[in-house]
């Protein structure tokens, strides 16, 4: 009994789901690769930033047997493969810690900016691109492309420091932006990392009233500047979505404005979608200098920091975890988009029934 059209769709889609989920791990791996070798190449001296430019030779030769630094690249990257098969990225130079673990310690604060301005940059870019697309040729339109061609042109960290101007010296609404709890309130004890998160676990109310006051001008930096893409594709897919074959016949049988508009505003869902796994991954390895204007104590301070120090575990460590991240981010924008674009469901030519009817296009016309 041969398969309806419908189970073959189906189970094209479930193949594809698969293919793309099963290369998480390969990419995972290449990442991994790629990252050791960028690090491993570029020349620096790791011992003499650890142990100071007065250390003696014998130290300094010590020092490389102990990590491994006088063996060859590829007994190195040998190694390198063996530990991260053993779930390690190994351990800092500098501290001594397992890489790991220090990661796991600083994400979680570098997790709420990223949360946060997530936020941020789709209500506000979602605003201002339907705000164009909505009032297209006119002073709005103008008043939204300009504020987004400003946005897009100053840093995320220029934000920062002139939200800070404003809202800390100018309006003091906001306390000094110097880490993630002010010098006065004592820290609730450490569990995630994130000083709001720890002060909720803690009970201390007042810390995380503090916390999140602090977090204001760090998710507003990341968020505002990353609405610019948001803002730019939504209006371009809302614009065209407007004046398509469907929005003028459903203006023609005397549908109101607002009612085409919503109707339009599901043709921006799937490029939202991919855009949105964009701005996820640039939030993650991009917040590193805002993380440094505010001294946020995060990943990015981390890695910058170990980055200075010539700490190669956690370099690595970072671009691994870094890369690793942003390649799950758009793996799952890819699946969401294969899920709700119902043209993935559609069975293809060659998997077709002999003499079955056409199938219907997404609008519900036949081509």
């Amino acid at each position: 009994m041969k398969s309806r059209p419908v189970d073959r769709g189906r189970r094209h889609l479930i193949r594809h789901l698969a293919l793309r989920i099963a290369f998480v791990p390969v990419g995972a791996f290449a990442v991994a690769s790629v990252a050791f070798f960028l690090v491993a190449l570029v020349p620096s001296d790791p011992a003499r930033a650890v142990l100071g430019d007065l250390a003696a030779e014998e130290q300094i030769a010590q020092f490389n047997t102990e990590h491994g630094l006088s063996a060859p690249l590829l007994v190195r990257y040998g190694r390198f493969v063996a530990d991260l098969f053993h779930g390690s990225l190994g351990e800092s130079y500098y501290s001594g810690g397992s890489v790991l673990q220090e990661s796991a310690e600083h994400y979680m604060a570098t997790l709420e900016i990223v949360v946060l301005g997530l936020v941020v940059a789709l209500v506000v870019g979602i605003a201002l691109g339907a705000l164009g697309a909505y009032f297209r040729g006119t002073p709005a339109d103008s008043a939204s492309r300009s504020a987004v061609a400003v946005l897009q042109a100053i840093p995320d960290y220029v934000v920062g420091l002139l939200g800070a101007l404003v809202l800390v010296y100018a309006l003091p609404l906001l306390p000094v932006p110097l880490g993630q709890l002010g010098p006065a309130i004592e820290a609730p004890p450490r569990v995630t990392g994130a000083a709001f998160v720890d002060a909720l676990l803690a009970g201390q109310l007042g810390a995380a009233w503090q916390a999140a006051t602090q977090m204001v001008l760090p998710v507003l930096s990341v968020g505002l500047f990353s609405s610019v893409m948001i803002a730019r594709t939504v209006r371009a897919s809302l614009a065209e979505a407007l004046t398509a074959p469907d929005a003028e016949f459903a203006r023609a049988l005397g549908l109101p404005a607002f009612t085409v508009a919503r109707m339009a505003l599901r043709a921006t869902v799937l490029p939202l979608v991919s855009i949105t796994g964009v701005v996820v991954g640039t939030l993650v390895g991009g917040s590193a200098i805002v993380e440094l204007t505010f001294s946020w104590d995060g990943f990015g301070q981390w890695a910058i920091e170990g980055i200075t120090r010539s700490d190669l575990p956690v370099t690595v460590g970072f671009v691994l975890i870094s890369g690793v991240l942003v390649l799950l981010t758009y793996t799952l924008s890819d699946v969401l988009m294969t899920v709700l674009d119902p043209r993935q469901r559609r069975v293809r030519p060659a998997d077709r029934p002999a003499g079955a009817a056409p199938l219907a296009s997404p609008t519900g016309v036949h081509p």
